[in-house]
């Protein structure tokens, strides 16, 4: 999607729809059962877990933006799918684990887990608060004023980068503008140019953990961007209180090279789009406020109250 090339969208359609097929396989009583997750055994998982279940629910979402732009039919499904698991999701994993409403991991979990922050991740909002004061809790994260990473649960020592750059940009996500950047700027410090740095990992150089999970604190979690079409996006930027503006410049995403400009006009943020010369989006609106834009022409703009 954030590609817009239509050739390689359609070459790689058959592969989406093989994969959407094996998650409607292994769908039992609305939730997706897993042996295991990315830790690979390392923690228990149960007979099914939070993440796949959230990563699935992100695939239907985004598998069925990229059929209404290839005009596949199967979009209405994808959606109706994505729309019954997020309902799962809720009434399976939500729960109330050590003093938080937010989400067990696995059936049989009593314990914190890192990952619950993937629901939010994939835009399930339903437990936001909870899940994300359970993150930046001593409980989970208790090294986070020292630029530490998340725990992989809550009992155990085990540190996670790869969850700490994902709960960053939840964080911004969820319009904790001023703990996002605070907290970013502390595991900047210490992971990126301090003792721990540059790039610390458990394979020392990992492409996940911060090569491409960090500049999407940012693209995803600060600007809010998120891929609607192989032409179209949506941003919600969060725009910090000491900062008059924030751009990102020469993006290349959807076919196109754009910058996304955002400057703070009294109480309100005014956003706005260029391409060439050429402004193809302008709006304004408070903190929290969704924007659309479909390219190349500009003609569709649209805005979310």
């Amino acid at each position: 999607l954030f590609q817009g090339d239509r050739a390689a969208a359609e070459e790689m359609w058959p592969l989406i729809e093989f994969s959407a097929a094996s998650v409607l396989r292994h769908t039992t009583n609305g939730i997706i059962a897993s042996r295991t997750d990315e830790m690979e055994g390392r923690y228990p998982t149960g007979k099914a877990n939070l993440s796949t279940s959230s990563l699935a629910y992100g695939g239907y979402r985004f598998a069925a933006c990229l059929a209404r732009s290839l005009g596949k039919p199967a979009a209405a499904d994808f959606d109706r799918r994505a729309e019954a698991l997020r309902k799962a999701i809720e009434s399976y994993f939500g729960a109330e684990v050590e003093g938080f409403k937010t989400y067990r991991y696995y059936k049989e979990n009593t314990t914190l887990r890192g990952w619950i922050l993937l629901p939010l991740a994939m835009g399930i909002t339903e437990r936001q608060e909870a899940t994300v004061a359970a993150l930046i809790s001593d409980k989970l994260w208790p090294h986070r004023l020292a630029g530490g990473d998340i725990l992989a649960e809550s009992t155990r020592p085990t540190e996670w980068g790869r969850e700490t750059y994902y709960a960053l940009r939840v964080l911004f996500k969820a319009g904790h503008t001023e703990e996002g950047l605070d907290l970013t700027r502390r595991v900047v410090q210490a992971q990126i140019f301090g003792a721990k740095g540059p790039y610390p990992d458990e394979d020392a150089i990992d492409m996940l953990c911060p090569g491409s999970l960090y500049p999407r604190v940012f693209t995803e979690g600060m600007f809010g961007i998120v891929p609607t079409g192989l032409d179209s996006f949506e941003c919600t930027p969060w725009l910090p209180k000491a900062w008059p503006r924030m751009a990102l410049r020469d993006l290349r995403a959807f076919g196109q090279s754009w910058d996304l400009v955002v400057e703070r006009v009294g109480d309100q943020q005014k956003v706005t789009v260029l391409s060439g010369g050429k402004t193809l989006m302008t709006g304004s609106g408070l903190a929290g406020k969704t924007y659309a834009l479909t390219f190349p022409n500009g003609k569709n703009e649209t805005q979310k109250p």
